[in-house]
């Protein structure tokens, strides 16, 4: 049986408070695993529940007034940015706006020139108050600051898909690949031991294809279905493989066609007892997809259980037709995915990425792994590079 699920929209009510936030309930529904990543396509988790997407507890709106009081990594409103977030954390990313801009989005900018010119800028768009540990390249926040809105919940992060709609369903596509690390105050990466695999690792965590496909998950593109997170390991590189047959960039915006239950099953189109086509380009008013990273999150009670309030999470996302990979001539198939079906231009441009929060069941560890026992005690198997071990007591930002 699934749990009751949370309406959102106490949780997007326009000039609410962080303390009227709800949280947002995903046990029981079906996702993608990318990575360290579980991707739920909201579409798709209303069929899951039967109901109707207009009245859907998964129908969640992302207009500026409905996600100012969340924790916003990057919008676009004219190129500015639409709201502040907590001090201690960056306020958001602009993203490109409009057809005319450009093809590729990366948090801190790719200093690429293009004719002589740098054709993706992307500022670092500073915070409220400055923080040690803060990096140019990416969305930083302190994790007091994450817990002071988490408020012992766990984050979710949700991303808009706004392509264009007007060139066929190749433009709909988007590709997307980010990845989340976690350092101590001296900016020295930090070592854990992962309940889920009993092993030592690197705090990083990826969202990514792995080296695989550039495809919808029902047509062999890397994701798995309901897949094991604790089955990959990030080696700390950033996104690799510039071909379509193997690739870390995610198809994003794809229309998906699922069968089956009591979790739709994604299977190609076209086959026995298959869905529609499911429409997961919804634009800028609308999130297409949840995606939570429960190892990150088994970390980040460790991290808040011991007090490192001063350690600082770190977000690297793209999106877009990498020009490292697949080259500056956006009219290239291998961005516009004339022929294969499938883009990856930022094309119209509005994409989204905000944070809220998420009740959820920590995933149990595999056969053989002891179990760690309550959050709250685990900060001991922590192995923190720099000796911040011992750093305890600083209160949360404000």
């Amino acid at each position: 049986m699934l749990k009751k699920y949370i309406h959102l929209l106490p949780l997007l009510l326009v000039g609410a408070t962080p303390t009227a936030f709800a949280a947002f309930d995903l046990t029981g529904i079906g996702y993608v695993q990318y990575g360290d990543a579980q991707s739920y396509s909201l579409p798709i988790a209303c069929i899951q529940v039967g109901q109707a997407y207009n009245g859907c507890d998964f129908n969640v709106g992302s207009t500026p007034g409905l996600i100012k009081d969340l924790v916003v990594l990057a919008t676009g409103s004219n190129g500015m940015p639409v709201n502040t977030n907590f001090a201690g954390m960056d306020n958001a990313y602009s993203t490109p706006t409009g057809v005319r801009g450009s093809n590729f989005f990366q948090t801190g900018g790719l200093d690429f020139p293009v004719g002589g010119a740098v054709e993706y800028p992307s500022a670092d768009p500073g915070q409220v108050s400055a923080f040690t540990g803060d990096r140019s390249n990416s969305w930083d926040t302190t994790i007091g600051a994450l817990n002071t809105f988490l408020q012992g919940d766990s984050p979710v992060f949700f991303f808009n898909n706004n392509q264009t709609k007007s060139d066929g369903t190749a433009s709909e596509s988007l590709a997307a690949w980010a990845q989340i690390t976690l350092r101590d105050s001296l900016g020295n990466l930090i070592s854990w031991t992962n309940p889920l695999t009993g092993l030592v690792e690197d705090a990083i965590f990826d969202f990514t294809n792995n080296n695989s496909p550039y495809n919808l998950v029902s047509q062999g593109g890397g994701g798995t279905f309901l897949g094991d997170v604790g089955g990959y390991t990030s080696d700390g590189s950033g996104p690799d493989g510039n071909i379509n047959d193997n690739t870390d960039y995610v198809l994003s915006g794809g229309a998906v066609c699922v069968a089956g239950g009591p979790v739709p099953v994604p299977v190609p189109c076209g086959s026995p007892g298959a869905s529609a086509p499911i429409d997961h380009n919804l634009g800028a008013d609308h999130a297409a997809y949840a995606i939570i990273f429960p190892e990150l999150n088994l970390l980040l009670a460790q991290l808040i259980s011991a007090e490192m309030f001063d350690f600082v999470m770190s977000v690297d996302f793209r999106f877009g037709c990498d020009p490292i990979l697949f080259g500056t001539n956006k009219d290239a198939e291998i961005c516009t995915g004339a022929l294969s079906g499938h883009g990856k231009n930022l094309n119209n441009g509005y994409e989204q990425l905000f944070l809220a929060r998420v009740s959820a069941v920590p995933p149990p560890p595999p056969p053989g792994v002891a179990n760690p026992g309550s959050l709250a005690l685990m900060a001991g198997g922590l192995l923190v590079l720099g000796g911040m071990l011992r750093r305890r007591g600083q209160q949360p930002a404000a």
